[in-house]
């Protein structure tokens, strides 16, 4: 399993994750290389985005962002949601459940 951990601020569980500080470069790694992997692509996700905001906006552009594209590496994504922002965490997930994507409440 392939794991992207999203957050300006917190670090990943441990180095088994590839981590983005910014929207852009989440992005980047998923519509570049993940239609390579076979595999499941956990994505852990924060809601602020910080100083990192100018590059690209709060982390749930990224579920915006993925939802206009419906890029090859969706069917291999699944979602989980790190941040303490209650009511970004709820738009997230509304997003998620939308489009009928994969989430898990803890990994």
């Amino acid at each position: 399993m392939v794991k992207l951990w999203v957050d300006d601020m917190r670090q990943p569980p441990n180095d088994t994750w590839y981590r983005a500080f910014s929207t852009e470069s989440a992005l980047s790694f998923l519509l570049k290389f993940g239609e390579d992997f076979d595999d499941s692509i956990l994505i852990s996700l924060d809601h602020d985005a910080g100083e990192w905001a100018v590059y690209g906006g709060d982390y749930i552009n990224i579920l915006n962002k993925l939802e206009e594209l419906n890029p090859p590496c969706l069917p291999h994504c699944i979602f989980h949601f790190h941040s303490m922002n209650p009511v970004g965490v709820e738009n997230m997930r509304r997003i998620v459940f939308h489009n009928d994507w994969r989430y898990t409440p803890v990994f």
